[in-house]
């Protein structure tokens, strides 16, 4: 049972990053290819699929605290009816019904993503070394084939995603803010389940008490 759903949930991934990206070339968006979203959605689906879970955590920790500022932000949108920080202001202007179907699949993202990994119970937590290559990766790529102009919002390197002014040149902001995020989630998730071994531990331990 928990290799079926393990398998689904890994399935659902990679299908739908392939669907994104599908979808970016069909209609002729090449840059959108490189968004970490989507590339990451087939990371997280062949490391779940895997049971491999260095590469899910390093997913999480380029994707987790977006996808949860996308859902915060998307929910606010449709409730209030106004923009929030207005990153998922494009969701409710797309005029291709396709577009709106892909990017839905954020709000379910996370949650999928962190029930997978409680089930895989990770135990390498050096996780972070695959997160911060690949965004080297990806800052270097989307900077040869996507330009350094502050227009250009793929990966949110050179255009932030969030009207904020920040004194200093692209991409300097990105690389610090992406360097915090990938430490701060990968020490957060190696806490949260170190407590959870050290418990699981302490409750099969045999008793030292005397019969």
């Amino acid at each position: 049972m928990k290799q079926k759903v393990l398998i689904a949930i890994g399935m659902f991934f990679v299908l739908w990053g392939c669907a994104a990206i599908f979808k970016s070339i069909y209609f002729g968006n090449y840059g959108q290819i490189l968004w970490a979203c989507w590339i990451g959605f087939i990371i997280l689906g062949i490391g779940i699929i895997r049971k491999n879970d260095s590469l899910v955590v390093s997913q999480l920790n380029i994707l987790a605290v977006p996808w949860g500022i996308w859902s915060i932000d998307f929910i606010y949108r449709f409730i209030e009816r106004r923009s929030l920080w207005g990153i998922t202001d494009y969701v409710f202007t797309q005029s291709q019904e396709i577009d709106t179907l892909v990017t839905m699949a954020h709000i379910v993202a996370l949650p999928l993503a962190l029930y997978a990994l409680a089930w895989l119970k990770p135990t390498k937590m050096h996780a972070w070394k695959i997160s911060l290559l690949e965004l080297a990766g990806l800052l270097i790529l989307t900077t040869i084939f996507t330009g350094t102009g502050s227009d250009n919002k793929i990966n949110c390197i050179y255009g932030p995603c969030i009207p904020i002014e920040i004194p200093l040149p692209a991409p300097i902001p990105w690389i610090l803010a992406v360097t915090l995020l990938v430490f701060g989630t990968n020490y957060l998730i190696t806490k949260i389940y170190q407590k959870e071994r050290n418990l699981f531990n302490s409750l099969n331990a045999p008793s030292n008490r005397a019969p």
